[in-house]
């Protein structure tokens, strides 16, 4: 039995995984450009990892992902605190929201997106070189 082309198995992909993968695509090309490489090849490592199908890479880019928005959303309320408490301005508090979401909403997009059943059925297949059988519903 030979293993599917790398074009059936990218047909397959779930939309949301390629949104994800090009997401991290661009995170590690922004690290790059401003020369933080180690940032950018455990980066690359974690981007090649989740499109091989390793379920290593899933799990512990879910961790990371989870301790990402539980620091951003720390400092989002931290800072929703703050402005509140110190500023009698309220309009100051817009761009640290804003900038707080850009922070949790990717971290949360990560979440859902690697825990979606279709995902892990997808990288499962990809580890096992499409060998796996083709419902994604298999038996307990």
């Amino acid at each position: 039995m030979t293993s599917p082309s790398f074009g059936v198995l990218i047909d397959a992909m779930p939309g949301k995984l390629i949104v994800l993968l090009l997401w991290m695509a661009l995170g590690v090309a922004g690290a790059m450009y401003s020369q933080s490489w180690i940032t950018a090849g455990i980066q690359a490592l974690l981007l090649v990892g989740v499109a091989s199908g390793k379920e290593g890479a899933r799990k512990l880019l879910i961790m990371l992902y989870i301790l990402g928005a539980g620091v951003g959303g720390t400092g989002l309320f931290l800072d929703a605190a703050m402005n509140s408490a110190y500023s009698s301005r309220p309009e100051r508090m817009l761009i640290p929201l804003i900038l707080g979401l850009f922070v949790v909403l990717p971290n949360l997009f990560g979440i859902w997106v690697l825990t979606r059943k279709d995902v892990q059925w997808w990288m499962y297949q990809r580890a096992m070189g499409g060998a796996a059988p083709s419902s994604p519903n298999p038996p307990p």
